[in-house]
């Protein structure tokens, strides 16, 4: 991809799993692993959700903030 531009709109904080109890239990359950730079969670290269495991979760994807250690 070419571009000129490239415009961060995340904003200052980052969606880490422990900012959220959500994701918080389901790391805890095993649906989804945190990314190796603690960021956010593990994703496929087509964005969907990883788990502990590396399986993908079916229908579970993530964009964003929580894929920012991935991608």
């Amino acid at each position: 991809m070419r571009a000129d531009w490239i415009i961060n709109c995340t904003g200052m904080e980052r969606a880490g799993i422990a900012h959220s109890p959500l994701l918080r239990q389901m790391l805890e359950d095993d649906l989804i692993s945190a990314d190796k730079l603690g960021l956010g969670v593990c994703v496929s290269r087509n964005a969907q959700v990883l788990n502990g495991h590396g399986s993908t979760q079916p229908g579970l994807f993530a964009g964003g903030a929580l894929t920012a250690g991935q991608f």
